[in-house]
């Protein structure tokens, strides 16, 4: 009986919603907010964090990128494990398409202890960072109602942007849609 309950929450909890338009302002305090340096080095240096700092945390606006893409997930949600390869083209063509750019990919698992993140990575073989987003305060701060929930940040002259966000399955087609976008923001001198 307790399945038949619990297992309609987790579906409800991460079912897809369409793709949410871009904005240009965010929340300044989801970019200042402690986040774990990853035990891994090849974590730590993809992130630039190899000169280990006397602290353990970072905060996003430490990161020296063009474009930082996030994706917020659970490992229990179902469309995350199914978004998962997609995202990993994606990391894959931003990394090739993009000579001139800095990217970074970093995914952050809401609420979920860093043996989970690491078990969601491994089960899915994720090529990118992932880090523990244990209490939930980095997706609490950017709103996120459904994971995944995947966003694409630029620099500008502003400072972070977003130019694409989108919460439920991350399909192919939202791969080249964020390409896309990524590219129109380049366009634009950025």
């Amino acid at each position: 009986m307790v399945g038949w309950v619990i297992g309609p929450l987790l579906w409800i909890g991460c079912q897809s919603i369409p793709s949410i338009p871009t904005q240009k302002n965010i929340p300044f305090e989801a970019f200042n907010l402690p986040l774990p340096i990853p035990n891994n080095l090849l974590d730590r240096k993809a992130l630039g964090l190899e000169e280990t700092k006397r602290s353990s945390l970072f905060n996003l606006n430490e990161l020296k990128v063009d474009f930082l893409v996030i994706e917020v997930f659970d490992m229990y949600c179902h469309i995350c494990q199914s978004s998962a390869q997609n995202l990993n083209t994606l990391s894959e063509a931003l990394t090739a398409n993009q000579p001139n750019s800095h990217f970074l990919m970093l995914g952050l698992g809401k609420e979920n202890t860093q043996f989970e993140v690491d078990t969601f990575r491994e089960n899915l073989n994720v090529r990118f960072p992932m880090i523990p987003d244990l209490e939930g305060k980095f997706a609490k701060s950017l709103a996120v109602q459904r994971t995944p929930m995947v966003m694409v940040l630029g620099r500008s002259p502003e400072g972070l942007e977003i130019i694409a966000k989108r919460e439920g399955y991350f399909s192919k087609d939202n791969v080249q849609e964020f390409l896309n976008q990524i590219s129109q923001f380049q366009s634009n001198g950025y």
